[in-house]
């Protein structure tokens, strides 16, 4: 009985965080949703169920609590960057290799760099412009891999900006996370090879973007995903005795 009536209530919470999900994200933010007692009522459920939900809302940055004259419950969206990094943080928790997240990641990148190079976003394809500057004066004066890592994170934003797909720049922004959090600088520290390489290979795929053309931004993709791939085997050992696996992206 007693585990019949923990189930009863884990659904009871869970459906009224829900509703109050739902509403909150219907609204514009900073939108009053009403007080504890309109809310429970709304909900049609206790004071302990509703704080327990109102704490869950809360810690997903869909609600706001006030407390005091004027306060009660408000709209609120979550972040880009509080979203990607909770999503790393269960990666890392769940011991996810470098690796696997890209080959996860493979198809958004395919599908995000089709739909920046048919874009029309104009602030976009002006970052994006301006980054290709950066990567050119970079490449002038043997960038190092902070800097390389910097620029790629800047790339990443702009691409999943131009998808126009939210849930690209999501997959895209928790990959550029993960990989930071997982030191990626690694790969590319004492090896100035690689990280001209990188810098060269990220200027072309610019480039295809830039000029629009959706087959070429796969491709040059495609060689960019290679390299990396590469040089994440050689670091774990995985190429060892044996010729590099070809991962293909397009």
């Amino acid at each position: 009985m007693k585990g019949q009536e923990t189930s009863e209530a884990t659904s009871v919470t869970f459906q009224a965080a829900v509703q109050l999900r739902k509403r909150a994200l219907t609204v514009e933010e900073g939108k009053f949703l009403g007080s504890e007692e309109e809310l429970m009522e709304a909900l049609g459920v206790s004071r302990p169920t509703f704080r327990q939900v109102a704490r869950l809302l809360s810690h997903e940055q869909v609600l706001t609590i006030k407390r005091g004259v004027g306060g009660g419950f408000f709209a609120r969206r979550p972040t880009l960057a509080t979203v990607s990094r909770a999503v790393a943080a269960y990666l890392e928790s769940r011991h996810t290799s470098l690796q696997q997240v890209r080959e996860a990641a493979q198809g958004a990148f395919r599908k995000g760099v089709e739909l920046a190079a048919q874009s029309d976003n104009q602030a976009a394809r002006a970052r994006l412009a301006r980054l290709r500057e950066g990567l050119v004066a970079a490449e002038a004066r043997q960038q190092s891999a902070p800097l390389l890592l910097a620029l790629e994170s800047e790339l990443e934003s702009i691409l999943g900006e131009l998808s126009g797909n939210p849930a690209i720049e999501l997959c895209l922004t928790t990959f550029n996370q993960f990989g930071a959090e997982q030191s990626t600088t690694k790969l590319y520290a004492n090896h100035p090879g690689r990280v001209q390489a990188w810098n060269e290979a990220s200027i072309r795929c610019v480039d295809a973007i830039l000029a629009k053309d959706p087959q070429a931004a796969r491709d040059r993709f495609a060689e960019r995903s290679e390299l990396l791939n590469r040089w994440i085997a050689a670091e774990t050992g995985e190429m060892a005795g044996k010729e590099p696996r070809v991962v293909a992206v397009g």
